[in-house]
């Protein structure tokens, strides 16, 4: 009786795959692209990009009524970004720290905190660096939007319309 090796077996079935026309045909993302990033964003909303305190990119975007900033972090002189910080607060006097903690207790994305102002926030930090694949990052930014929305409607939080929030978006900390 013939046997192969369990290695042989392997390389015969993975190999193939990790050379296929699909994955090498997909160009790498990163921070280095800030345009590149805020089209993936604008799939889902208004969205531009910003410069902030210290020049790096910032981009400051709507969902659902909310305001969100991605930061950018890793860069010289506000280019060659490495990675990102994703941010969106609420202006929700009635949130406590027991529904912050039940937050960070069951949720995978989106550490939830209040800001400075205290207001009720959540925040996504995406290493970039060296690159992921495009089709990584888009379903990164699915993850940061469904937490967006999974966040609001934990609060309590409840747009009015399709761009006016019930409570009013605060502006996210940095």
């Amino acid at each position: 009786m013939f046997r192969l090796p369990l290695a042989a077996v392997m390389a015969a079935f993975f190999v193939p795959t990790l050379y296929s026309p699909s994955l090498a045909a997909e160009s790498l993302v990163d921070a280095s692209d800030p345009d590149n990033l805020l089209s993936m964003m604008q799939v889902h909303g208004d969205a531009v990009i910003d410069r902030d305190g210290v020049g790096d990119p910032l981009i400051i975007g709507s969902y659902q009524g909310a305001i969100y900033t991605v930061s950018f972090y890793g860069c010289e002189a506000g280019q060659n970004c490495r990675d990102l910080i994703f941010n969106a607060a609420w202006q929700n006097p009635g949130m406590d720290m027991r529904a912050i903690n039940r937050w960070n207790s069951n949720s995978r994305y989106g550490k939830a905190f209040f800001d400075d102002e205290g207001d009720p926030t959540i925040e996504m930090a995406v290493n970039l660096h060296l690159g992921v694949s495009r089709s990584n990052f888009a379903d990164t930014i699915e993850w940061w939007f469904a937490s967006m929305q999974q966040f609001s409607q934990q609060m309590g939080y409840q747009p009015s319309g399709s761009d006016a929030p019930a409570t009013g978006p605060a502006t996210p900390s940095m």
